[in-house]
């Protein structure tokens, strides 16, 4: 059966799909995309790349953003692989306000301007309030949430399991991610805390007298405040023992609590 479905043919481009050495293989196609590019930053994951440049000038930084991407795009050509356009988007970060984005293009088409772009699941609004990502991934753990409402609200479910279910999924959900968004307003967290709070009362089917600090005690979870410290501590110590030359850049932290705009292990550590 198997000899009539199936033909050998050559696989010319781009990389069998599917296979266990698949992945394996894409790294080694994908090696030689052009990272040497003058004053920008590639970030570059399976198939999603973002470009990042930096300068003080709008008009600089569209300049260099687009003759990087003018070399990678010519890198694509030559592996027979295709930029998806219409799915490529271009993100101001400054808290200047700005009248006018200049215009860049990318095979002689205009990339369209957003106020927010999202990466590996992350939103990043242009000024970094990162209020946007947290509305989505609340969104996305009140889905799961519904999901699991008749189980979790069910009587023959022991405890100690239903409170596995919500810190295996429901808070891996919300904390997606949590050392680079979670030094933004405490406002902006409180949501989320409160969405974990909902999970422990339909978990608990506590009356409405009972006060949610006593049912996290008596289950154990911990504030949602108190395991991103710890999920922060933990990824801000290791990134100096990581290998990537982006990662390795803002490894050199420093504690200081006076900061302005203070960083994440800052912002839950002190």
């Amino acid at each position: 059966m198997r000899e009539e479905c199936l033909t050998v043919r050559p696989i010319l481009a781009g990389v069998p799909q599917g296979s266990i050495i698949g992945p394996f293989l894409f790294n080694i196609f994908t090696n030689d995309i052009p990272k040497e590019l003058k004053k920008t930053d590639l970030a570059f994951d399976a198939d999603d790349v973002a470009v990042v440049s930096q300068s003080f000038s709008d008009k600089e930084a569209a300049k260099s953003l687009e003759a990087s991407l003018s070399k990678i795009s010519g890198w694509y050509s030559d592996w027979q692989m295709s930029l998806n356009i219409s799915k490529t988007t271009t993100t101001l970060f400054t808290r200047k306000q700005m009248k006018m984005q200049p215009q860049i293009c990318l095979n002689g088409e205009k990339i369209k301007w957003e106020s927010s772009s999202s990466y590996l699941g992350v939103t990043l609004d242009s000024i970094i309030s990162w209020r946007n990502n947290i509305e989505k991934t609340c969104q996305k753990a009140t889905t799961k949430l519904a999901a699991l409402y008749p189980l979790l609200r069910t009587k023959s479910m022991p405890m100690r399991s239903k409170v596995r279910t919500i810190t295996a999924i429901i808070r891996p959900t919300v904390t997606y991610a949590s050392p680079v968004w979670s030094g933004c307003k405490q406002e902006y967290r409180k949501p989320l805390q409160k969405l974990q709070n909902k999970a422990l009362w339909i978990a608990t089917g506590a009356p409405c007298f009972a006060r949610t600090a006593d049912i996290r005690r008596d289950l154990g979870v911990e504030m949602l405040d108190d395991h991103l410290r710890k999920l922060n501590m933990k990824f801000y110590k290791g990134l100096d023992q990581k290998e990537n030359p982006l990662i390795k850049k803002h490894a050199d932290i420093s504690l200081n609590p006076f900061d302005r705009y203070p960083q994440p292990i800052t912002a839950l550590t002190m």
